[in-house]
């Protein structure tokens, strides 16, 4: 069974760990709260400093986490200057989080950003560069990747737990600002578990009809998007699998192998769902053929088990493992070793964007579209007023 994460804390750390990492966030909104909670939480961090552009938000959010007024500034270079934290966070909008990253990786800070990891793949990759040049890591916030649920998965598919998995679906809210806001966390969930697509074939809708070229519109801070809604279909991962996205549903993911399936879901239920408080199912079929002549009905479906109790009812420590797995490859390479990475890098995070991007690519083409996109220009740019 997979242990909680306070044993895996407790293992790597100890009670009194060797060093504590001073950790700066900049941007102090909603999803800030989720970092300043894992961090205050972990053993080896200490929440030294917070930035934000509103002086009432920035004094209510350091009061609540401890952080003292001298701690505090307006202005990250400010922040980035005064403090020299060994690491910060980048809580702000998208369109902020190449020059915040450069920023920190002159000064020799390590980055943890949220996704997306930035407007378009050249600003991406010019932020990957920076910091490799540095010699500081680059995380990127899709924290499904901590998510013991989906930790677990991954491990009964390498094992072959479900035969050869086959689909992957994602109901999951996307299109329009969403779909890279939002939706590249379900694309890097498919990388995580089933590789890289070799192509994408998108439908983008705006109120019900196929979107055109004049419904691309770009959004304050988020940058270019079109239409409200997709259908997307991607293809050629390895070993055969592909994937599903419907933009209409709230977070549930299915797995299908060929011999077995996963269901996953998040927040409020919307299918029927009999499994009381577990947020994932799954069942096995030993005699293949995807079910098809498997015996047992629904009382084949458990719960997904090797997961603690706490984390499979209530999922809540996909943040705190990964700044857990940022925190150890910061100790690594402080160390002299550089043996761990984070469990979502900057690389990662480019190629989430590039399949949202690819979307897009294929719905305006009216076909099928390779992966990696050539040239790597954001396909709505030439539509953009």
């Amino acid at each position: 069974m997979m242990d909680a994460l306070p044993v895996e804390m407790e293992t790597r750390w100890g009670s009194s760990p060797a060093r504590r990492y001073r950790v700066a966030v900049v941007g102090c909104g909603r999803i800030a709260r989720q970092h300043a909670a894992a961090l205050t939480r972990h053993p080896a961090a200490e929440l030294v400093a917070l930035c934000d552009v509103s002086q009432d938000g920035l004094r209510a959010f350091g009061a609540q986490h401890g952080v003292s007024e001298d701690g505090q500034f307006t202005y990250y270079t400010d922040l980035l200057d005064a403090v020299h934290p060994d690491v910060v966070h980048v809580c702000t909008w998208p369109d902020t989080h190449a020059a915040i990253t450069h920023a920190a990786a002159e000064r020799g800070i390590h980055v943890y950003c949220e996704k997306p990891i930035a407007l378009t793949l050249r600003e991406a990759d010019t932020m990957i560069a920076a910091c490799r040049e540095a010699g500081v890591l680059l995380g990127i916030n899709h924290h499904r990747r901590g998510d013991s649920r989906y930790l677990r998965a991954k491990q009964l598919i390498d094992d072959g737990a479900i035969g050869t998995l086959r689909l992957l679906k994602g109901d999951h809210g996307g299109g329009g600002r969403r779909l890279m806001s939002m939706s590249t966390h379900l694309y890097d969930l498919f990388r995580s578990l089933a590789g890289d697509p070799e192509w994408v074939f998108g439908h983008v809708l705006k109120d019900g009809a196929p979107a055109r070229p004049e419904d691309t519109y770009e959004e304050p801070h988020e940058g270019l998007a079109a239409g409200d809604e997709v259908s997307v279909q991607f293809g050629g991962f390895p070993g055969g699998a592909y994937a599903y996205h419907d933009g209409l549903g709230h977070v549930d993911v299915e797995l299908v192998g060929t011999h077995g399936r996963m269901v996953f879901h998040e927040g409020t239920v919307r299918k029927p769902w009999p499994f009381g408080e577990a947020h994932a199912a799954w069942v096995r079929y030993p005699d293949g053929e995807y079910g098809r002549s498997a015996k047992g009905g629904a009382e084949a479906w458990q719960p997904l088990d090797g997961i603690a109790t706490e984390e499979l009812e209530k999922p809540g420590h996909a943040y705190p493992r990964m700044v857990d797995r940022f925190l150890r490859a910061a100790d690594s390479r402080a160390n002299g070793n550089g043996n761990e990475v984070p469990l979502c890098v900057g690389e990662d995070g480019r190629a989430s964007i590039q399949m949202a991007m690819g979307v897009y690519a294929s719905h305006f083409s009216g076909r099928r579209t390779p992966l990696p996109l050539d040239p790597p220009e954001h396909p709505l740019a030439r539509y953009a007023v």
